[in-house]
């Protein structure tokens, strides 16, 4: 959420005094130096400290926006829920540059405040205005998880990954899913990835320990009576049964780091399981993980496999490990990333009420950046319908390029908001007659 202010940060000189002629002391605000302490602070979890930088920022200055919503944000962090939908409420009464950031923040402190009923109104309510938002979807989610509606969140927790497939919390809590109705394999597979995904490590220490509880057979899970209405593939319901019989951290299975460890074991047992029982049904986790696996199985070293998921944990195996395999690690993570590009690729958006397949581009939090029909890598050729979107997932422009890449009649652009800014006609890449300009009120 915090690369929205960031990427957009202005700095703003705000002259305060009080009158004309009077011999007064004059305060000089500097907002964006004042954003940017108020940020350092937060970074080392002095959310008190922050929070007073922030309420330096006058509300008239054009950075209040951005002071308002990191207010409301470490707020956050130090529980402040009240503060928190307080804030949030008056950005989104305000005429501004606020998106799905505010609204993610106000649904959070709903629902941990323990108001998931209203939280879940508030985020549905909020996606019908930015659907193209993960973290809502992800958020609802999870306030779905927190009410025992499963089926809900395993659809928003689908859906987010639909939109954002490297967002690792979704994918952590698909494990925890899977793992709370004993679902053992697709629950590994789902943690796996989660810690592929994480190089922020907002969930590597929650999925490791839960990803050793079900090694050994000692997972406890978080709800009672979880129960999904999607079946189980069958075959990864027969490896389930092994790994319950504990048949790989045997002494006997060796794997190939040569490391008596049961993650390590079941890990790589999992791996060679589903290549002799292999999935085939339309199940989600079926299409969704196991072209991903069986890829990795097939061509990258087992070895960093076994070892990824301890490489932040010091140890002084890992340590040794990590020093003689620094390019396989590199080779590792460049596949991996190779992957989720080619498999983010597309995205599937509704335009005027019709499902359509575009080609996806994302800013590096993750949004959406822009979806096209047709893009040439070699000749940077955009061809057809083309939207492109702020960071706050509001659409900043519309319009369609003929096949040689010239932007060809109505385009529309718009404000940060999402309110109609501008609508100008194209013919062959050149603006044609008059354009019409509207105000943000």
């Amino acid at each position: 959420m915090r690369h929205f202010l960031r990427a957009v940060m202005l700095l703003v000189l705000t002259l305060c005094g009080h009158g004309l002629f009077a011999q007064v002391d004059i305060d000089i605000i500097n907002s964006g130096e004042i954003l940017k302490a108020g940020m350092q602070y937060h970074d080392q979890a002095r959310y008190d400290l922050a929070i007073s930088e922030y309420e330096k920022v006058g509300r008239n200055d054009t950075n209040y926006v951005k002071a308002c919503y990191e207010e409301a944000y470490s707020a956050y962090s130090l529980g402040k829920y009240d503060t928190v939908l307080r804030l949030c409420k008056i950005l989104m009464d305000m005429d501004s540059y606020v998106g799905a950031e505010a609204y993610t923040l106000y649904g959070s402190a709903l629902d941990d405040k323990e108001r998931s009923a209203e939280a879940i109104d508030f985020y549905t309510m909020a996606i019908s205005k930015f659907p193209r938002s993960y973290l809502l979807h992800f958020n609802l989610g999870v306030a779905y998880y927190r009410s025992g509606k499963y089926d809900d969140a395993y659809r928003l927790f689908k859906r987010a990954l639909e939109i954002n497939p490297r967002h690792p919390t979704s994918h952590y809590f698909l494990g925890l899913l899977m793992a709370d109705t004993k679902r053992w394999t697709p629950a590994m597979l789902a943690f796996n990835t989660a810690l592929l995904l994480d190089p922020s490590k907002s969930v590597e220490s929650k999925c490791i320990a839960s990803m050793l509880n079900v090694a050994k057979g000692e997972y406890v899970p978080a709800k009672e009576n979880v129960t999904l209405t999607e079946g189980e593939d069958p075959n990864f319901a027969k490896i389930d049964k092994l790994i319950e019989s504990k048949v790989a951290i045997n002494s006997s299975y060796e794997v190939a780091a040569k490391i008596d460890d049961k993650l390590m074991k079941q890990n790589q047992f999992i791996l060679e399981s589903m290549k002799k029982y292999r999935p085939v049904s339309d199940n989600y986790f079926v299409k969704q993980y196991v072209p991903f696996y069986s890829d990795l199985f097939a061509t990258q070293s087992l070895k960093t496999f076994n070892y990824y998921p301890y490489k932040d944990i010091e140890n002084e195996l890992v340590t040794k490990w990590k020093s003689k395999s620094k390019k396989d690690i590199q080779e590792y993570e460049t596949w991996i990333a190779s992957y989720f590009d080619k498999a983010s690729a597309e995205f599937t958006d509704t335009v005027n009420g019709k499902a359509e397949k575009f080609q996806r581009f994302v800013y590096n939090t993750g949004t959406i950046e822009a979806l096209g029909t047709s893009f040439d890598a070699k000749t940077k050729v955009k061809k057809g319908y083309w939207r492109y979107f702020y960071t706050n997932s509001n659409v900043e422009s519309e319009g369609n390029y003929d096949n040689t890449g010239k932007a060809q009649g109505e385009w529309k652009s718009y404000y940060g908001n999402g309110k109609l800014n501008i609508v100008v006609n194209y013919k062959d890449g050149k603006k044609q007659g008059r354009l019409k300009e509207y105000y943000m009120n």
